[in-house]
């Protein structure tokens, strides 16, 4: 029923960003030994089936089927199959330059088996290997770095829009629509990446543009329009509960500075 490894090794092409080394695959034995030590390139397993445990750096992490673990150049990793659910599990391997970018990433994360499985299927080829990996390989690169990177794409250019339209009724539904995305979705991520709502960073934008215009000079209420607000008391009100000082205070502070 188990298999040992299948190890499928590639030629180096000469690269510089990708040095493609192996791909393969292995069903392990409930009491498979473990797997430990430090790798000189990035190692990346999509676990097909079962479960498993992968520690690196001393930190412990459950893997499951549709993830992947990351094994990252010159890291102490060790992993094994859990004996109740024992893994089967794809890989690839490769060094160069790019190889570096996974430590940004969480060594444990969600993916789907398709370019695992293509990987594998150069086995059954005669020749050009080692061309075939480093093109999928550069597919993986591309398409776990977007997916990582989107969500912070979005928090950059909801933050772009509220800068350039602080002065104007911002809702969310309307970012979302601009953006074509769930606005359900674009309020979870931009409070996960920036720590404030979406709400409250219109808020922050607006006062600290008005304590920018009133330190230079404006009138409190020119600053309050200016800024966006319909009027002087909702200004006033958000000031103090933002700072907790009012207008008012807040300039006589300054000044006695």
């Amino acid at each position: 029923m188990y298999d040992n490894p299948t190890f499928i090794p590639v030629l180096n092409l000469g690269l510089t960003d990708i040095k493609p080394i192996s791909t393969g695959y292995e069903d392990c034995h409930p009491m498979k030994h473990n797997h430990a030590g430090r790798y000189s390139h990035v190692l990346i397993h999509f676990v097909e089936r079962g479960q498993g445990i992968f520690i690196s750096e001393g930190k412990k992490h459950s893997v499951k089927a549709g993830q992947i673990f990351i094994v990252n150049p010159n890291e102490l990793c060790e992993w094994y199959p859990n004996p109740d659910d024992p893994w089967f599990y794809r890989w690839i391997s490769f060094s160069g330059g790019l190889s570096y970018k996974f430590k940004n990433l969480p060594c444990v994360m969600d993916y789907k088996p398709d370019i695992f499985r293509r990987a594998n299927e150069i086995e059954n080829y005669s020749g050009y290997k080692s061309y075939l990996l480093t093109g999928l390989i550069f597919e993986l690169i591309a398409d776990i770095f977007s997916d990582i990177l989107s969500p912070i794409n979005h928090v950059e250019e909801i933050k772009s829009f509220i800068d350039s339209n602080y002065r104007k009724d911002i809702t969310v539904k309307q970012i979302a629509k601009m953006l074509d995305r769930n606005p359900k979705y674009l309020t979870t991520i931009f409070k996960r990446e920036t720590g404030k709502s979406i709400h409250e960073y219109i808020t922050y934008i607006r006062l600290e543009t008005a304590k920018f215009s009133i330190i230079n000079g404006v009138n409190i209420t020119t600053a309050a329009l200016d800024c966006g607000y319909s009027d002087v008391a909702n200004f006033s009100k958000s000031f103090k509960n933002n700072f907790g000082f009012s207008p008012t205070e807040w300039i006589k502070q300054e000044k006695s500075k």
